[in-house]
């Protein structure tokens, strides 16, 4: 089951199984809760791409204008990075959603601009007397 497979298709798979029988007796009732299932893998799956971005050291502001400045392999480079992960391979079913995601990020990274210094967050350490 991806995150594109329709109702009629998962159908089929699970007819025969015992669970589904048990579950409700209202086609429409198990449609609309495989939808809501479905529905909500993908939103989950979208999330935690979002974090597998953020957690990605290898994009960062810069990365909008090497993008621009390489020709796309930049691009290319942070996919290879990616693709061992499990949160990017799960959305493989939908990989022009995927690209909107990853460049939606980029260029959010880009209008924000420089992180702040590590100190410039913190608290002052000293006391003052």
């Amino acid at each position: 089951i991806t995150l594109m497979s329709s109702w009629k298709e998962v159908r089929k798979v699970i007819k025969d199984d015992p669970r589904f029988s048990k579950f409700s007796s209202s086609d429409r009732k198990r449609e609309r809760e495989f939808n809501d299932y479905i529905r909500d893998k993908f939103v989950a799956a979208k999330a935690d791409f979002r974090t597998l971005l953020k957690e990605t050291k290898f994009i960062t502001y810069k990365s909008k204008k090497l993008l621009e400045d390489t020709d796309g392999h930049h691009l290319k480079d942070v996919e290879k990075l990616l693709e061992k992960d499990k949160r990017y391979l799960v959305l493989d079913c939908v990989p022009e959603e995927r690209r909107k995601l990853l460049m939606s990020y980029i260029e959010d990274l880009d209008r924000r601009g420089p992180p702040p210094p590590p100190t410039a967050s913190e608290p002052t350490r000293r006391t003052v007397k």
